[in-house]
């Protein structure tokens, strides 16, 4: 385990160590190095809504279950906890298109120099690396006990993103993207400058023939204060 810590520290360090471009190009798009913290402001009272679209397989061959809800994220406090950077403490909140919003739970959040960082389940991961950098790898479980995780920024696939053109500035992380005859396992989150979090995609799922077994999500922001 010591060793493993080891090997992520010096990871990390290394990857600090090579990110000084000031512009970033992507062919014929370019990519402003603002101040990459902008991509996960946080502020109390902050408010973010987000619908989600969810599709589920029971099982090879069974009928498909779709929804669709709504989640409410939003910044209550500073969470008293010994920290260089303010934790913030953000509520959870879920509602269908039939009831109103109820509380489900709470999760704690971060930024500083060189990552953003969510925790849930008691467990934190490197949703962003800063600063910010095309093609750029990380390991997203760098300051867990999980197995390495692997999230880059990577342009070339921000076409995925439906909500890609509604905001002037955005990034894609690329957190898993394996599809063959047999499986798709994809994850991908963009942000927007002064915005944070607009989509997400989630999908695992196993295929035999034409029949699927797994699941899909997929969230995207209709509202924020």
């Amino acid at each position: 385990m010591i060793f493993k810590s080891i090997n992520k520290n010096v990871v990390l360090i290394f990857t600090m160590l090579i990110l000084s471009t000031v512009i970033v190009s992507c062919g014929d798009r370019v990519v402003e190095n603002i101040p990459v913290t902008d991509y996960y402001p946080l502020s109390i009272d902050q408010e973010m809504i987000y619908q989600i679209d969810s599709v589920h397989y029971s099982d090879f061959g069974l009928p498909t279950d779709s929804f669709r809800y709504y989640r409410k994220e939003h910044v209550s406090s500073i969470a008293d906890l010994p920290s260089s950077s303010d934790r913030f403490s953000v509520d959870v909140f879920y509602k269908t298109d039939t009831t109103d919003w109820y509380y489900h739970s709470s999760f704690i959040t971060y930024k500083d120099a060189f990552r953003a960082v969510r925790k849930t389940d008691n467990m934190e991961v490197m949703n962003l690396l800063f600063p910010y950098k095309n093609r750029v790898y990380w390991d997203g479980n760098q300051l867990n006990n999980s197995q390495e995780d692997r999230f880059r920024y990577n342009e070339s696939i921000l076409y995925l993103a439906e909500l890609r053109d509604s905001f002037p500035n955005t990034i894609i992380v690329e957190q898993q993207l394996d599809t063959n005859i047999i499986e798709k396992k994809i994850r991908w989150e963009v942000y927007a400058a002064d915005i944070g979090l607009i989509e997400k995609k989630t999908v695992l799922i196993d295929i035999q023939q034409d029949k699927r077994k797994g699941f899909y999500y997929h969230w995207k922001l209709i509202a924020h204060k």
